[in-house]
């Protein structure tokens, strides 16, 4: 029997995951994983009032990017989704500083050219600098 990605014998002993399968266990191993990033993504919730209270304005999407931003009085925090499965360069106004990738794979850091190339299915977390 089949119990979410668990495989249960009919003694109802553990046979393990399905060949193939994700489990908990490989998850916490894989620091690029599902988990891992909504781990990370929690983190920076707790981290940043502005990305758990804060004002929401929807941006302009432009070539396959949805983007929207978040403002908490101190700070302004800009996140772009690139819904394509190909590369697409999104820009915005100011200087801003990478927090996160959904890929978990870019560090953290500045991004003075105010532009990034979001891989296919991409999404990151920005925070501007105060002007």
């Amino acid at each position: 029997m089949l119990l979410g990605q668990q495989l249960v014998r009919r003694d109802g002993r553990d046979r393990g995951p399905p060949d193939g399968a994700a489990n908990i266990a490989a998850q916490q191993r894989d620091e690029r994983s599902i988990l891992a990033l909504f781990r990370g993504l929690m983190a920076l919730r707790r981290k940043h009032a502005g990305l758990r209270r804060s004002g929401y304005a929807p941006l302009r999407s432009q070539n396959d990017v949805l983007a929207y931003k978040r403002m908490d009085g101190r700070n302004e925090f800009l996140v772009a989704l690139n819904i394509a499965a190909e590369p697409r360069t999104w820009h915005w106004q100011g200087r801003g500083r990478l927090l996160m990738s959904t890929q978990l794979d870019r560090p953290p850091g500045p991004l003075p050219d105010a532009s990034v190339l979001l891989r296919g299915n991409e999404g990151v977390i920005i925070v501007l600098e105060p002007r």
